[in-house]
């Protein structure tokens, strides 16, 4: 076996010496005395060998940590098939906690006590000071904006219950500016002058119950509400100018079909045309009042009114559109630069002050060709790389010559087809829909690029969102794409990618997929590197090729990768050769420090007061065959061929060199062969000495195991190779064996007064790396490292 002469100083754990029945008499038990009284936030349990029960808040063994807010997590394993964002993590899994001072310190880009939201983008006020939202808009978050309708940026409510409801956050931009971060001037909107629609109109039917139509009514548009207006005094003019007083509407046309004023005992019917704004309109609200006796029905969407059948409204087909489709919006000035042709409108398609493109005051398109005005059927665009001559819609559409306008192509847009879109994602703020079921141009948190296609300002560049179309959400710590991304000790993976690495209790993986919901594929997160090897120890020897480190398939038995740098540099924790741990936290920041026995403990009294091993997991190997070889695999770790008739010694070996054993103890059962296998069947017991806690079965690999014996044909006669647990493993393994203090930074535990690293005994010390042993000789100091 080779050795690891980098990482660790031998491959099996010596006994540095034995220890005689006199050391063993002496009473470990006097050292269980709370650490440091609890430091007065806890309450000392000598019943549990001198433990303190932290107050709420506290935490450590002597409860000198504090705790940090905690909240749902961003980016997590799953608990179950596609049930992940687990309530009441640290940090919610996005910041580091300040042991000292119980606050959280948040990945950038994000904030709140638990870092459990996003921070609202921000940009230059009117001032030039950098504000939230620019200065021109309020931040919101999720839950509030999906339930807001400001019939500018959102135009739909729903009651939105997801896990993110609380978490991200966005701006609600004021009337007359736009952008992820409020930070562009919108331009005049209007309709296109190319295209025939037709106005919205709704129509009111109304019917007093007597002569004296008591009452009034108030009309609710775009979220703004008139007046109250008498019903039975109010005819076309009044109700006309009380609608055109809300800024919401700026021309409409009201004609009176039925009646003399909008309510009479021979029945209504009132008709309003919206002129501006231009489009597909939300419907009036009418509030009655109290008093108000008369019956009031409004008909939108191709109904008819009942009193009039003649009279039916309609859904507006006119556009509402930046610069009417025939111009470009310069976003620091808020204006239109209208293409050659075009200019301002009334909004009815004559010349007006607008500001919008819907004035057409050229018949024909006219194109401006190295400085000479042509005439052409269609639009073209002269920019295009290594053109020699006009070129229709940019290349990027089809000519309509009647219409003389184009028709882009998937991708494009623009008078001439001469500008890119940007793809409508899985939108992560404003009207997402339920579940995130809506798409929205760059995801509705950023702003789109016309001249590439691609999105900019993801989040107000405030480093949560990224992707070309701001899709995704991002905690990794630098660029998902780099190799830093998690501090070089992690990969940059999505829940999908993250859920097939989860595993159990029993540190074997759980099975799990992420597959079906809606953030499966756009939320990335750290996916630290674990220790795989129990020990460090990568035996060149291995037979196993490779295995699946975070998704990233690399050879482990690369001598030159694993004995050296890559051991002292992900996983080995200090000194001891055996001192392994995880890398941890959600940038892959942390360390976690090494296992070990709490000596204090009462299902470690075996080990306590004996040298016995009563509470170490014992699993029995049943063995039919006679002739051929098997594997055994144990935690995704998987033997070399093991012969039929290999005696115990080379089974113990086999299992050691897997780096998911370190040390097992290979016995046969009373009365068995000298061979693991024979024809009437064998049972061998494997105890496992230094994998602590009940842990996951062994199984085995048969197919070229043979039983001649088996009247079958041979291709059938594989022989038996199972396992069954004999005992359940009951000692319990803690971190820094809940004798000292885990070192974040560094991954190795600060052993209390007398505590060191144990061999996996407590009477024995060792490479461990814990705090299992305990030397009732030391007494410098309050607290020792695992190394000493």
């Amino acid at each position: 076996v080779v050795e690891n002469n980098t990482c660790s100083r031998r491959r099996r754990t010596m006994n540095l010496f034995t220890l005689t029945l006199l050391a063993s008499a002496v009473s470990i038990s006097s050292a269980f005395v709370c650490p440091n009284q609890c430091n007065n936030r806890g309450v000392c349990i000598a019943e549990d060998g001198g433990k303190c029960q932290c107050f709420p808040g506290y935490h450590g063994v002597d409860c000198s940590y504090k705790l940090c807010p905690s909240g749902n997590a961003w980016f997590d394993h799953p608990s179950a098939d596609n049930v992940a964002h687990a309530d009441f993590v640290e940090c919610s899994n996005a910041g580091k906690c300040n042991r000292l001072t119980g606050q959280c310190e948040c990945r950038v880009g994000l904030t709140g006590p638990a870092c459990d939201r996003v921070l609202c983008p921000y940009g230059k006020s009117t001032s030039g000071a950098d504000a939230v939202c620019s200065g021109h808009g309020r931040c919101m978050s999720l839950r509030d904006v999906s339930n807001f309708v400001d019939y500018e940026q959102f135009f739909s409510a729903v009651v939105y219950t997801e896990w993110d409801a609380d978490m991200i956050y966005g701006c609600d931009c004021d009337s007359g500016w736009e952008g992820s971060g409020c930070h562009r001037k919108s331009c005049p909107k209007g309709d296109d002058p190319t295209t025939s629609g037709v106005s919205e109109t709704q129509v009111i039917d109304c019917t007093c119950s007597d002569l004296t139509c008591a009452g009034t009514v108030q009309l609710t548009f775009k979220g703004q509400t008139t007046p109250p207006i008498p019903v039975a005094r109010t005819g076309i003019r009044l109700l006309e100018y009380r609608l055109e007083e809300l800024s919401s509407v700026r021309d409409v046309t009201v004609t009176q079909e039925n009646g003399d004023t909008i309510c009479s005992v021979g029945g209504s019917v009132t008709k309003i045309e919206f002129k501006l704004p231009q489009g597909d309109a939300p419907d009036l609200i009418l509030t009655q009042s109290a008093t108000f006796d008369a019956t009031m029905t409004l008909f939108t969407g191709g109904s008819a009114s009942v009193i009039k059948g003649t009279v039916v409204s309609r859904t507006g087909t006119t556009e509402y559109v930046e610069c009417s489709a025939h111009g470009w919006c310069d976003y620091d000035t808020g204006s239109c630069d209208c293409y050659d042709g075009y200019g301002s409108s009334d909004g009815a398609g004559s010349a007006g002050t607008q500001g919008d493109c819907g004035f057409k005051y050229l018949t024909n398109v006219t194109n401006d060709n190295n400085g000479t005005l042509v005439t052409t059927l269609c639009p073209f665009e002269m920019n295009i790389e290594n053109a020699t001559q006009a070129v229709y819609c940019s290349g990027h559409g089809t000519c309509n010559a009647f219409l003389q306008t184009c028709s882009c192509d998937a991708g494009y847009t623009g008078y001439a087809c001469e500008f890119k879109t940007c793809p409508a994602v899985t939108g992560w703020f404003g009207s997402v829909g339920a579940a995130h079921a809506n798409s929205l141009v760059c995801a509705g948190v950023g702003d789109c690029d016309y001249t590439t296609g691609k999105c900019e300002n993801c989040g107000g560049n405030r480093g949560v969102f990224s992707g070309d179309n701001c899709e995704y959400l991002d905690l990794c710590a630098a660029n998902p794409n780099s190799a830093d991304a998690c501090n070089g000790n992690g990969q940059c993976l999505t829940l999908q990618e993250h859920a097939l690495l989860t595993w159990n209790s029993e540190k074997d993986l759980a099975g799990v997929v992420y597959s079906t919901p809606w953030d499966k594929d756009i939320i990335r997160g750290c996916s630290c590197y674990r220790s795989y090897s129990i020990d460090g120890v990568y035996d060149a020897t291995y037979v196993g090729r490779t295995i699946n480190r975070e998704s990233r398939n690399e050879t482990f038995y690369d001598t030159s990768k694993f004995y050296g740098d890559w051991c002292y540099e992900y996983i080995c924790r200090g000194e001891q050769a055996f001192a392994v741990s995880d890398w941890v936290g959600f940038a892959c920041d942390q360390a976690a420090c090494p296992t070990g026995l709490d000596p204090s403990q009462p299902s470690n009294d075996a080990v306590r007061t004996s040298n016995t091993t009563g509470g170490n997991e014992i699993q029995h190997l049943y063995c039919t065959a006679d002739s051929g070889t098997f594997t055994i695999t144990f935690r995704g770790n998987t033997t070399g061929a093991i012969a039929f008739d290999a005696t115990i010694a080379q089974l113990e070996a086999s299992l050691e060199q897997i780096y998911t054993i370190h040390d097992v103890k290979v016995t046969a059962i009373t009365g068995q062969g000298a061979t693991l296998c024979s024809a009437t069947g064998v049972t061998t017991a494997i105890e496992f000495m230094y994998e602590f806690g009940d842990l996951p079965l062994m199984t085995s690999d048969r197919t070229k195991l043979w039983d001649s014996t088996n009247t079958l044909p041979k291709q059938f006669n594989h022989g038996k190779a199972t396992f069954s647990e004999n005992f359940k493993g009951t000692k319990i393994d803690y971190e820094c064996s809940r004798q000292g203090y885990c070192n974040a930074d560094s991954g190795r535990c600060e052993c209390l007064l007398g505590y060191q690293s144990s061999s996996g005994d407590v009477f024995v010390p060792g490479e461990r790396g814990d705090c299992s042993y305990y030397n009732k000789y030391y007494t410098l100091d309050a607290t020792v490292s695992a190394t000493t």
